[in-house]
């Protein structure tokens, strides 16, 4: 998903990237709850009848579920924001505050929209400056891609390949 607010006037604004979350944060709690449930549920079960060394077992189960749990979550709540300026561009990552910077002289900014070699793969989005590439929006659909594509040509040049 995307937002762009630029102002026709100078082509000053902001970018912002984020991916689709297809479930709020309660219902993350939810399925956590029930699927970390239900296996604490049977080893009490099993530890009743006597069979106790299960516990720890589902114990470490539960903690896994809880681990992969929290890092989907913190990928999806990632964003990435792209700042036009009179003089610069600057690319920011994170999830509550910026984690990656990248800022360059806006007269020496390429947007480069790499096509995928393999029909189905995902394209490529990358800022260049120089020699360098700072490459962003890669949980974007291709047609989202697409549609910031045609953003960044108002603003800046893109090379597509």
């Amino acid at each position: 998903m995307y937002q762009c607010c630029i102002d026709d006037r100078d082509q000053n604004g902001y970018i912002i990237l984020r991916p689709n979350l297809s479930e709020s944060w309660q219902t993350t709690v939810l399925f956590f709850g029930f699927v970390g449930l239900v296996p604490l549920v049977i080893a009490v079960g099993f530890a009743l009848l006597g069979f106790w060394p299960i516990l720890p077992f589902a114990g470490l189960e539960v903690a896994v579920l809880a681990w992969a749990v929290a890092r989907v979550r913190r990928l999806a709540s990632q964003q990435e924001v792209i700042r036009f300026s009179d003089d610069t561009v600057a690319l920011e990552r994170g999830v509550h505050q910026a984690e990656f910077s990248w800022e360059r002289h806006r007269a020496w900014i390429r947007a480069h929209y790499d096509r995928a070699a393999i029909y189905g793969h995902p394209h490529s989005l990358s800022l260049g400056y120089q020699d360098e590439r700072c490459r962003f929006g890669g949980f974007l659909t291709n047609q989202e891609r697409d549609a910031v594509v045609k953003e960044l040509a108002n603003i800046i040049s893109v090379q597509r390949n």
